[in-house]
């Protein structure tokens, strides 16, 4: 997907208030933690899904460190299998233990209208353990689509 410089500017400013409310930038483990080396991380699928926000992950690692290289093996929308890898990250261990830790539970427009694409009738999401972006553009065009959000 492209996004014009507006959206850009939203994903950006959206991605750097999940980084300053986790306080990412000042997490005690990773300070704890030296890691100076370059490290590899596999992103694993837990459950079944559909793959959706891969722009918000790159721009994660792009405000945390430049040289953090993500290797996608799957594309936004595809359907996941439990246990499947979906990507490799390299580079700094404490970076990619920083962008870890905000990167994946956010839900924003974009997951509603990939959820559609993908045939879904809505998405469940558990209360207080995801970023929830957009949150009225979201209920309006799952509304406007006949599908449903459900917080439990």
């Amino acid at each position: 997907m492209i996004f014009n410089s507006k959206e850009k500017k939203i994903l950006t400013a959206q991605v750097k208030t999940a980084l300053i409310e986790d306080q990412v930038m000042d997490d005690l483990t990773c300070r704890a933690i030296k890691i100076q080396n370059k490290s590899i991380a596999k992103v694993i699928f837990k459950e079944s899904g559909i793959l959706c926000g891969k722009y918000w992950v790159d721009e994660v690692f792009k405000i945390i460190d430049k040289k953090v290289k993500i290797k996608w093996h799957y594309k936004d929308g595809d359907h996941i299998k439990k246990g499947n890898k979906i990507a490799t990250v390299t580079g700094n261990g404490v970076s990619i233990l920083k962008g870890e830790r905000v990167d994946l539970p956010t839900i924003g427009l974009k997951t509603i209208k990939q959820s559609k694409t993908a045939g879904l009738k809505g998405i469940v999401v558990k209360s207080k353990q995801h970023i929830f972006l957009d949150k009225n553009k979201c209920i309006s065009f799952a509304d406007k689509n006949k599908m449903f959000i459900t917080v439990k």
